[in-house]
């Protein structure tokens, strides 16, 4: 969201019981030491507590035991003093803190501690016109403009007063739940907060070149409280997305040498990557059996759930092992919010081999996991070795976590975002479009022109055709009737 400070005062949100404990705190403080490296400013602390919250929110699958890990450099980056507020904020149980550790390259990490037994409700703070607030809008603005050059077509619509959300209602189904914890409650009041005053963000990341809004913070279970013009919205999603990208990369192998105009919207870096395992996997006689066995691995993932045929020939052995009580499936994966692995509980076989695949796909080519392995003597070789030495670092031939993921998002922002989605703009630039990674959202009365408009694109650059599901946001209601007869 764009600012501009000559039009309207800027402010920040914060639970109004932290607020009134940090205001009595500053002002002691402050009547002590009016200047100097002790003073605090007020602004800077709201803002940390925002950030925290903010990045927990954006990060909620990958906190450490409930902590977001913020780079010192991008505190920094604001105010000069931040270590001092960050222990004043620490020392008086604002925040919790967890310590940087440097084998993994891993920052601070700081998590929100709220008061107990109180009714939670958030106030806005008014940030006074400081050289601080003044570089933290300059950066929000510059950041919407970088990210407007690619993906205008999609962020025209956040920065509209068309996108509705019913506040009330919402807040409503927040305060009544007896599901939510008190964090949670929190983090969903403050995104209602923030849709009601208009505070939607939005940023394109270099890395995954997905586009992050407020939108897709969005819990499911508040998107039937959203709407567009009183449209009701529907979103359209790719299912089983990153096992059908992953056959989409192995068909432009196949097909073009590693050289297809899916690869154009990567990364150097991944080009050459893609280009040496082309190199070392793909025989040059397309007679060979690797082929055979790459065609009928992309055949499987789509014309059936790749997860169930997964289920289907799990050795008995290893079905015994994670058969649990009332039949249902368990197994302990790590946890990183916690730190530790932790037993899970799945209601099907199906959801259990979804997760477990997922982990295939990321987890070090050397994992002893007993899941992994059962996966990989499924899979066929050639696609485990192509797996395997996407996951490697181009020079050291070390396990890299990040760089497969990277390609796959990468991908698949290249399609949603700077094919699909412009295709559709160029053709009908009225259509409300948004989208969340793998999926776009419109209208319920646009959606089988952008499905129909998904499907062309995807057959006609990959050859393969995609499973496209409808989710209705909203309650079932007869639109829902119509959304299933258009799926």
């Amino acid at each position: 969201m764009r600012v501009n400070l000559a039009n309207r005062e800027y402010f920040m949100l914060i639970e109004q019981g932290l607020y009134k404990k940090m205001k009595k705190l500053v002002n002691t403080n402050n009547r002590k030491y009016p200047k100097g490296r002790n003073h605090l400013n007020i602004d800077y602390l709201v803002f940390v507590i925002d950030l925290i919250e903010q990045k927990s929110i954006e990060h909620k699958d990958n906190l450490t035991k409930g902590h977001v890990r913020l780079k010192a450099s991008y505190l920094k980056k604001y105010f000069w003093n931040y270590k001092r507020h960050i222990d004043f904020l620490e020392s008086n149980d604002f925040i919790s803190k967890r310590p940087y550790i440097i084998n993994k390259n891993l920052s601070h990490g700081y998590k929100v501690i709220y008061p107990v037994n109180q009714k939670l409700k958030i106030v806005k703070h008014l940030c006074s016109q400081t050289e601080f607030t003044k570089n933290l809008v300059d950066f929000e603005n510059r950041t919407c403009e970088i990210t407007d050059e690619t993906t205008e077509h999609l962020t025209k619509w956040l920065n509209t007063n068309q996108i509705s959300f019913d506040y009330e209602s919402a807040m409503k189904f927040i305060t009544n739940s007896t599901d939510l914890s008190i964090r949670q409650k929190y983090q969903r009041m403050l995104i209602c907060e923030k849709l009601s005053h208009g505070l939607i963000y939005y940023r394109r990341l270099a890395k995954d070149r997905r586009l992050h809004t407020t939108i897709t913070s969005l819990p499911k279970e508040l998107r039937p409280f959203l709407s567009f013009k009183g449209d009701k919205l529907v979103s359209l999603d790719l299912k089983s997305s990153q096992p059908y990208f992953l056959c989409g990369l192995i068909s432009e192998l196949i097909n073009t040498s590693g050289e297809g105009l899916v690869f154009g919207g990567l990364k150097r870096r991944f080009r050459e990557k893609i280009s040496e395992v082309y190199t070392v996997t793909i025989p040059s006689t397309p007679q060979n059996t690797v082929y055979e066995e790459l065609s009928e691995f992309i055949d499987l993932v789509l014309t059936n759930d790749i997860y169930e045929h997964v289920g289907n020939n799990f050795s008995e052995e290893f079905l015994e092992e994670i058969q649990g009580p009332n039949g249902h499936i368990q197994d302990k994966f790590y946890v990183l919010s916690k730190g530790y692995k932790q037993r899970k509980q799945f209601k099907t076989l199906r959801d259990y081999c979804k997760k477990a695949v997922l982990e295939y796909l990321y987890c070090s080519p050397n994992s002893h996991e007993k899941r992994i392995k059962e996966i990989r003597r499924i899979f066929p070789d050639s696609v485990n070795r192509i797996v395997n030495m996407l996951k490697f670092k181009d020079e050291e031939k070390k396990f890299n976590r990040n760089d497969f993921a990277l390609i796959l998002q990468n991908i698949e922002a290249y399609f949603i975002i700077d094919i699909i989605t412009k295709t559709i703009a160029e053709e009908r630039p009225d259509l409300f479009m948004l989208t969340i990674h793998d999926s776009i959202i419109c209208t319920v009365d646009n959606m089988k022109y952008v499905h129909d408009t998904m499907m062309d694109i995807f057959i006609g650059m990959l050859g393969i055709a995609p499973n496209i599901v409808f989710e209705p946001w909203f309650q079932v209601t007869e639109e829902s009737t119509k959304v299933q007869k258009i799926a």
